[in-house]
């Protein structure tokens, strides 16, 4: 059996409505919902009624419904389905249910009322109709109208404005422009139609910081200090290599480092990889003098370049000092021969700023 009861009610559509109902053994309701909807099945309420907002507690136990004018004014006449729940403690109960049925309103507050004669309600005979004549007295005569009231044409209207057919005609409150006024470039977006135009970008001055990604200066070597960026320049280089004197094409004292690429070769023994190629660097700040022998050690069954002051190399044999554009080569350490741990270098490159 259903927990609820069924009440159809029936109402004018626009009116106030309102019903009363109670409820026993509890103080009072958590909530209230008196709900309408066009279908049961619909998602959209046509409106609704709350606890506080259109469901008032009268006395304890007493609740009472109120379906305002506005709830149903724009609705059609017609049937339409409601609910009432109430609910308390997490509770939820349908108490009332059924079809709210709106019918026609007879007394409609915008509606028109004929004050002037009613043609329906004309009496009297063919020969004495005295209130036909006076509706008839009261309707404006053909002639009596204007030609633009039977035409609507704009030409038949009297006292027209004359209206202006030039913009000079006009007040230019708006400070409008007219072309010939433009410059050249404002039509044709040229570059070359600007006026004033530089030549080049002398007029730049100053420097960018480094912290602001510059490089603080205003010329090329002095970017490439501040920025700690060598540059590299050759100064020797043979495919095959060389293990004899290199001849350098630029004084080694006019750069900062020195790179020099370089074979070993072992052909008596096994012992090392033949043609492998390796790279040293050595600053120049660490030559004495700047006259240096360049000579290969073994160490831990590796081959290492070794450059010797020119006090070393007085030292070493009888050999002479070379200038500073000169390297000799050297065997250094044990099992020397004319044949052991060749070393040929194959290019010499100088770094500077």
């Amino acid at each position: 059996m259903p927990n609820y009861t069924t009440y159809n009610i029936k109402m004018v559509k626009g009116d106030t409505e309102s019903f009363g109902f109670e409820v026993t053994g509890i103080d009072s309701l958590d909530t209230a919902f008196f709900s309408c909807k066009r279908n049961s099945q619909d998602t959209n309420y046509l409106f609704q009624k709350s606890l506080g907002a259109g469901i008032t507690q009268s006395t304890e136990s007493h609740y009472i419904v109120r379906i305002a004018p506005e709830d149903t004014q724009s609705l059609a006449p017609g049937q339409y389905w409601y609910d009432l729940d109430i609910g308390k403690d997490g509770d939820i109960f349908t108490i009332l249910r059924g079809v709210l049925e709106l019918v026609p309103k007879i007394t409609e507050p915008d509606a028109v009322v004929f004050t002037s004669v009613d043609w329906g309600n004309i009496v009297g005979n063919i020969q004495n109709q005295s209130d036909l004549q006076a509706a008839l007295n009261a309707k404006a005569t053909t002639s009596s109208l204007a030609q633009v009231a039977t035409t609507g044409s704009y030409d038949d209207l009297t006292d027209t404005p004359s209206i202006p057919t030039k913009t000079s005609e006009l007040t230019n409150d708006s400070d409008y422009v007219v072309e010939s006024n433009l410059a050249a470039v404002a039509t044709s977006g040229s570059y070359s139609d600007l006026l004033n135009r530089p030549t080049t970008l002398t007029d730049l001055t100053g420097v960018l910081p480094i912290n602001q990604g510059g490089t603080n200066a205003t010329d090329v070597v002095s970017a490439r200090t501040n920025l700690e960026v060598y540059k590299e320049y050759v100064l020797y280089n043979n495919s095959s290599g060389s293990n004899g004197t290199i001849n350098l094409s630029d004084s080694v004292t006019n750069y900062v480092k020195l790179g020099i690429y370089f074979r070993t070769l072992n052909p008596s023994s096994s012992d090392f990889t033949s043609n492998v190629y390796s790279y040293q660097e050595i600053y120049i700040s660490t030559l004495s003098d700047f006259y240096f022998l360049l000579s290969i050690v073994r160490s831990n069954h590796e081959l290492y370049l070794n450059f010797c002051s020119a006090i070393a190399k007085l030292e070493l044999s009888s050999f002479v000092l070379f200038n500073n554009r000169s390297f000799y080569i050297e065997v250094q350490g044990s099992n020397r021969g004319p044949d052991s741990y060749q070393i040929y270098v194959t290019r010499v490159v100088g770094y500077k700023y």
